[in-house]
């Protein structure tokens, strides 16, 4: 009832919304404000045959191709290579004094290279991995400059001050998940928030999931 994304991919849950919450007991009339500047960014591998995904389904998994990434140190390196240029484009190069960033990742081990590889690129900055594992404090959440995290973990309910940049490394269909991402970004004095996420173009899944990104975030975004 307290969910301010009333909203699903399932049709059969849309169904039980409905039944549980009828739409002539929803207020519907509130404008949507479009604040944030939204962009989709493309990247591929340059052989993909080489990237072994170990799956038991035939449906696509994000946690397994970073895992199949994490296996490969020149891919992690080309990995790392290329969220370190998106965090210079989308965040340093634009961002004022106290202003935020945050990268969703998601596993533990992605989050863990990449707050480590970000880390070392700025050492004039504080940068975090906030996974709710032990020695995780809520505070890399909050407080640090970059924060990498998960979106179970910082995808809903946090409220980051000053939150300039979202970075979503993970390819996901979810409505809840990209709207709630999208959330965490909040209007700026004079200033816009950036959202960019991630689409491997080698996949057919992760492009289909990019094209439902854009019919949602049309309706949400600048």
């Amino acid at each position: 009832y307290l969910s301010a994304t009333l909203v699903h991919n399932d049709r059969n849950i849309e169904s039980m919304q409905r039944v549980m919450i009828p739409s002539d007991c929803r207020y519907m009339g509130i404008k949507q404000d479009k604040y944030i500047q939204a962009y989709s960014v493309y990247y591929a591998w340059n052989d993909i045959n080489k990237l072994h995904v170990d799956s038991a389904t035939t449906m696509y998994s994000h946690n397994e191709y970073e895992m199949a990434i994490l296996k490969d140190e020149e891919r992690v390196k080309a990995y790392v290579k290329l969220l370190i240029w998106l965090v210079d484009e989308g965040y340093i190069q634009k961002k004022k004094e106290g202003q935020k960033l945050v990268i969703f990742a998601s596993c533990v081990e992605m989050c863990t290279v990449l707050a480590n590889e970000i880390a070392k690129a700025y050492p004039t900055l504080t940068c975090k991995r906030y996974c709710g594992t032990e020695g995780d404090s809520y505070d890399n959440l909050l407080y640090a400059d970059i924060r990498v995290t998960t979106l179970g973990s910082g995808g809903t309910g946090h409220d980051i001050e000053n939150l300039k940049t979202t970075i979503l490394t993970v390819s996901v269909d979810s409505l809840q998940s990209n709207i709630q991402t999208l959330g965490r970004l909040r209007k700026l004095k004079d200033d816009e928030p950036l959202f960019y996420y991630l689409s491997c173009t080698d996949f057919v899944k992760p492009m289909e999931y990019d094209a439902s990104k854009r019919v949602v975030l049309s309706k949400k975004a600048k």
